[in-house]
């Protein structure tokens, strides 16, 4: 049972560190707030005008928060050619 924990924590380990090795910034310059625009259909009921408390302090610290992220079409691709030793996406 030992093993196995000492297994799976290896594997986790290992796995954190090839993702941080290999994460790259994908914001390539500085955000135009003029070609923002808003996910619809993501947004809380209870996130209304009527329930708006006005601005908090700045200095408050969020404790959580939860973005979700619709993939890409190309992501099963990409996936696959990092599977693929002749792509040059492989690993």
């Amino acid at each position: 049972m030992k093993a196995r924990r000492v297994a799976a924590l290896w594997l986790l380990t290992n796995l954190a560190l090839a993702a941080t090795a290999v994460a790259q910034d994908r914001l390539r310059g500085p955000l135009d707030r003029n070609r923002m625009s808003a996910l619809k259909g993501h947004v809380h009921p209870l996130a209304v005008t009527g329930n708006d408390q006005g601005a908090v302090d700045p200095d408050m610290p969020i404790r959580q928060g939860t973005l979700l992220f619709k993939p890409a079409a190309s992501i099963d691709a990409f996936l696959a050619a990092q599977q693929t030793p002749s792509s040059p996406d492989y690993h």
